[in-house]
C-alpha cells in the first residue's frame, strides 16, 4: 500500500513542479528577451546571436526556478489532498505527517543534485560565454562597434556609414565609404550591398561591394573620375582587434572545484580566499535549502477548517524569496570583505530551516489549526475581516 501511495504522491507533485519550473524560467527569459534583442540587433548582430546570448541565461534562471518549482509543486499537490480530505484518510490508516515527507524529500534529493550541477559547473561556463558573446557583438568584425546610420572611422583614412547591419556585422546594406590618400585624393564609394571577410592569418580584411559607384576626387587638380560597378573588392587593414579576457576574472565564472582550490590555497591572500569562499557557501546554500522546502510546503498546504484560502501558498513563496535575497546579499557582503563569508550564509540558512521545520511540526501537532490559519487570523486582526 505504501508504494502505491508513494507513486500517487509523486504523480501529483510532478505536473505542478515541471509546469512551475518551465513557466518561471520562461517569464524570466521573456523579461530579458526584448532588451537583448534590441541591443544585439542595434549592434549589427542577427536574431540567432540574440537567442544564443539569451540561451546562456537559462542555467541562471533554472537555478532560481528549481526551488520555486519544488515548493509550489509539493504545495499544490498536498493542498489538493487536503481539500479532498485525502490527508485525513492517510492519517486514518495510521500514517503520520512525517510519512508525507518521504516523496517530497526524494524529489528534493534529485533536484539538489541537478542544482549543484547547474550552479557549480554549468552556470559559471554560461556566465563566461554570455559575457564573451556580448563582447563580440559590441566589437563586431572591425574590432569595435559600427552603429547603423552613423559615421564611423575605421582608420585614419577610412570613414564608413551603413544603413543596415546583419549577420554579426558581416553583411552591410547601403554602404558609404570615404577613403583619403596622402596626396589629398578623396575616394568615395557607394554600394547597395557589401560583405566583409577577414584573413585568419593577419589583420587584413576585404569588403566585397556590390551594385555601386566609385568616385575619385583629386583635390589638387579638381578632376573627378566616376565609374559604376557590379562587384568590387576593397582590401583594408583592420585595427588591432581586442581579445576577450580569460575565464575566471569574474568570481561567478569559476566552477565549484576551482573555487574550493582557491579557498584552501595558503599562497593566496585572505581577500582572494574570501572571494572564493563567498561563492562556495552561496552555492552550497542554494543546494541544501531544497531539503527545507518540503517541510514548508506541507505545513502551508493545508488551508485549515472551512477555508480554501491561498494565503499559505503565498506566504510560503514570499518566505523563500525573502530568504534567497538575504542569501544573495550575504554573498555580496562576503565577497566585498564586509563580513565573514560563512556566518552571513549560515545564519539565514539555519533561521530559514528552523522556521520551515517548526511550521511543519506545528501543523503535524495541531492538525486543523494550520499555520495558514494563524497567518490569516493575524492579518484579520491587523487589517480587518476583508482579508481572505
Amino acid at each position: 500500500m505504501r508504494s502505491l501511495l508513494n507513486r500517487y504522491f509523486a504523480n501529483l507533485i510532478v505536473p505542478p513542479l515541471v509546469t512551475t519550473l518551465l513557466i518561471s524560467a520562461m517569464i524570466l527569459l521573456l523579461i530579458r528577451m526584448t532588451e537583448l534583442l534590441s541591443f544585439v540587433i542595434s549592434e549589427g548582430g542577427d536574431v540567432s546571436t540574440a537567442f544564443e546570448v539569451l540561451g546562456n541565461l537559462v542555467p541562471q534562471y533554472l537555478a532560481f526556478g528549481v526551488p520555486i518549482g519544488l515548493l509550489l509543486g509539493v504545495l499544490r499537490a498536498y493542498r489538493g489532498l487536503a481539500l479532498n480530505n485525502e490527508l485525513d484518510a492517510v492519517a486514518g490508516v495510521g500514517l503520520s505527517k512525517s510519512y508525507l515527507l518521504r516523496v517530497p524529500l526524494a524529489f528534493a534529493t534529485g533536484l539538489a543534485l541537478l542544482t549543484i550541477a547547474i550552479v557549480g559547473f554549468i552556470q559559471p561556463l554560461s556566465v563566461y560565454e554570455f559575457e564573451r558573446l556580448l563582447f563580440n557583438v559590441r566589437n563586431g568584425v572591425f574590432g569595435f562597434s559600427v552603429p547603423a546610420n552613423e559615421m564611423r572611422q575605421l582608420s585614419d583614412d577610412i570613414t564608413i556609414r551603413v544603413r543596415q547591419i546583419q549577420n554579426d556585422g558581416h553583411e552591410l546594406s547601403d554602404v558609404f565609404l570615404a577613403i583619403s590618400e596622402p596626396n589629398g585624393t578623396l575616394n568615395i564609394i557607394l554600394a547597395k550591398h557589401a560583405t566583409l571577410t577577414s584573413e585568419k592569418s593577419g589583420p587584413m580584411s576585404t569588403a566585397k561591394l556590390f551594385d555601386g559607384s566609385y568616385t575619385r576626387l583629386n583635390k589638387s587638380t579638381g578632376e573627378t573620375d566616376r565609374l559604376k560597378f557590379d562587384a568590387y573588392d576593397l582590401p583594408f587593414e583592420l585595427p588591432n582587434m581586442p581579445v576577450f579576457r580569460t575565464r575566471g576574472i569574474n568570481e561567478r565564472e569559476l566552477m565549484l572545484n576551482e573555487q574550493l582550490k582557491i579557498m584552501v590555497d595558503p599562497n593566496l591572500t585572505a581577500s582572494e580566499r574570501d572571494h572564493a569562499a563567498a561563492g562556495v557557501y552561496r552555492r552550497l546554500a542554494q543546494t541544501l535549502v531544497l531539503f527545507f522546502l518540503p517541510f514548508l510546503a506541507i505545513a502551508m498546504a493545508q488551508p485549515g477548517t472551512r477555508s480554501r484560502s491561498e494565503l499559505g501558498g503565498i506566504a510560503a513563496l514570499v518566505m523563500y524569496v525573502v530568504y534567497n535575497e538575504i542569501s544573495l546579499y550575504g554573498e555580496r557582503l562576503g565577497f566585498n570583505g564586509q563580513a565573514p563569508p560563512l556566518p552571513v550564509q549560515l545564519a539565514p540558512f539555519l533561521v530559514f530551516g528552523i522556521i520551515c521545520i517548526s511550521l511543519f511540526l506545528f501543523a503535524a501537532r495541531y492538525g486543523n489549526e494550520s499555520p495558514s490559519n494563524v497567518i490569516r487570523a493575524f492579518f484579520r486582526g491587523r487589517f480587518g475581516s476583508s482579508t481572505p
